[in-house]
């Protein structure tokens, strides 16, 4: 997990949760995220430490990646975070994702396509913490 150090109660950095399987992804988007800005970025490799971490981190923004292995939805995991009040980014390798049902019902604020470029990604996550943080 990557983070940023937290520095108590008075922390009031907008927070990124990135979640998605694949190492190299997270860290290439982690890097990206961090250098937007005063931002504390957190990382999840599954739905579990997904939920987990959101339950007791409340992150304003979920970067969730569509396809998280044999045994986790990209949609499902993003539904969970959306009802813990974190606003949905979509990150797919798929470019029809907006055709899927359960991607719409989430209400996503952005799906970027894999592999999305830092303009395109910093555009999405200013675009949630504005939704977050009007």
């Amino acid at each position: 997990m990557v983070h940023s150090p937290d520095s108590g109660s008075g922390n009031s950095r907008p927070r990124i949760l990135i979640v998605d399987d694949e190492p190299l992804v997270t860290l290439y988007i982690s890097d990206v995220i961090e250098e937007f800005g005063d931002l504390e970025v957190r990382t999840a490799a599954s739905a579990t430490e997904a939920i987990s971490t959101a339950t007791d981190w409340a992150p304003d923004v979920s970067i969730v990646d569509m396809s998280l292995g044999a045994r986790s939805s990209g949609t499902a995991v993003a539904a969970e975070l959306s009802a813990l009040h974190s606003a949905i980014i979509f990150l797919s390798g798929y470019s029809n994702l907006l055709e899927n049902e359960a991607v719409r019902d989430v209400n996503p604020v952005a799906v970027l396509s894999k592999p999305c470029l830092p303009a395109d990604l910093e555009k999405a996550v200013r675009s949630a913490l504005a939704v977050k943080h009007p």
